[in-house]
């Protein structure tokens, strides 16, 4: 496959028209295309799959993936026009107004070369014709800094292009009063996912487990009670891996499993500060909470806030958090002397 690469009227109108109606209406205003830029005011985004900050993973593993089946067309499609496969990294909506300005910017920073080439899918969402006076297109440079491929954003027309190449919206102008907006996928090679997702994931099995819908799994809930501690709690990696084990390599009192791991070889899959987090979680009696409440244990303050963070990401993720204002109080004091 050549790159760049543009194709239109490979998707269904009414897919793109679905994706438009239901995603770029939840946009938010703030998203930053050029981190390092001071002049970057942001633009109008919308994470559709939030990359984790803390495990490397092909999203199309998540469980998320499996709650939207437009963006699992939309991918399909790709995979067949990319003909290899490939990890999916990101997945976005982007909107522009006149005003907000796109800045150059890398979607992959890891220029390792050919061997590690990734790259950019933009599907252009507005539908009806666009005019040429609306501007609004993109732009890809060459290694020279110099235009390379410029595009107009027609309505589902798909423009492949090498992530590791500098590129930009360019500005909307003020004959278009409406919003621009676009679906953005990104690929990488297929050995991006790490070996902490997939052995989290296969020891949690089919294992039943309650979670906030009702009936789930037990992957499902370990995975959405990490995801919790990232973005509600802004917890540590380190906590937030421990989330991704915290029931399924030792158990605990209110939730036995069958199949228990030794700690030998957690600590072949986990660093020290992970793997002891987990453990000491599983050592909890079943009335936990309580005794997280009154601190019935001889813990440093950040073993046992990291616990609390555990406790509280436990229960929102099923439904059932018990004390919560008490147990934020006690973090928010931990946090004051330590940052976890």
């Amino acid at each position: 496959m050549t790159l760049p690469l543009i194709l239109d009227d490979i998707y269904n109108p009414d897919l793109i028209n679905f994706i438009r109606d239901k995603w770029a209406k939840e946009l938010t205003y703030g998203w930053k295309s050029s981190g390092y830029a001071e002049h970057d005011s942001g633009h109008w985004n919308k994470q559709i799959i939030k990359k984790p900050n803390w495990i490397n993973v092909d999203l199309t593993e998540t469980p998320e993936y499996e709650t939207v089946p437009e963006i699992q067309r939309v991918w399909n499609t790709l995979i067949g026009v990319i003909g290899e496969k490939r990890t999916l990294l990101r997945v976005y909506c982007n909107g522009y107004t006149y005003g907000t300005d796109g800045y150059t910017h890398l979607d992959d920073i890891n220029t390792g070369g050919p061997a590690t080439a990734s790259e950019t899918a933009i599907i252009y969402l507005n539908e009806g014709k666009w005019d040429m006076d609306w501007g609004g297109e993109t732009i890809v440079y060459d290694d020279n800094e110099e235009p390379e491929t410029i595009v107009k954003p027609k309505h589902g027309r798909l423009f492949l292009f090498n992530s590791q190449k500098w590129h930009r919206a360019l500005p909307l102008s003020r004959a278009y009063g409406g919003l621009r907006t676009i679906i953005t996928l990104k690929t990488y090679p297929t050995d991006f996912t790490s070996r902490q997702f997939t052995e989290a994931k296969r020891l949690c099995g089919n294992i039943p487990h309650r979670t906030l819908s009702g009936a789930g799994t037990l992957w499902h809930h370990s995975w959405y009670t990490a995801r919790i501690l990232e973005s509600e709690l802004k917890a540590s990696k380190t906590v937030c891996m421990a989330g991704l084990f915290h029931a399924n390599a030792y158990g605990t009192e209110h939730f036995p499993i069958e199949f228990q791991q030794s700690r030998d070889y957690m600590k072949t899959l986990l660093d020290a500060q992970t793997e002891n987090l987990i453990y000491e979680w599983s050592l909890l009696p079943k009335n936990r909470n309580q005794v997280l409440l009154n601190r019935e244990g001889n813990w440093s303050d950040r073993v046992y806030g990291r616990l609390i963070q555990l406790e509280l990401a436990n229960g929102l993720e099923q439904g059932t958090l018990q004390n919560g204002p008490q147990l934020y109080d006690i973090l928010d004091t931990i946090k004051m002397k330590d940052p976890l």
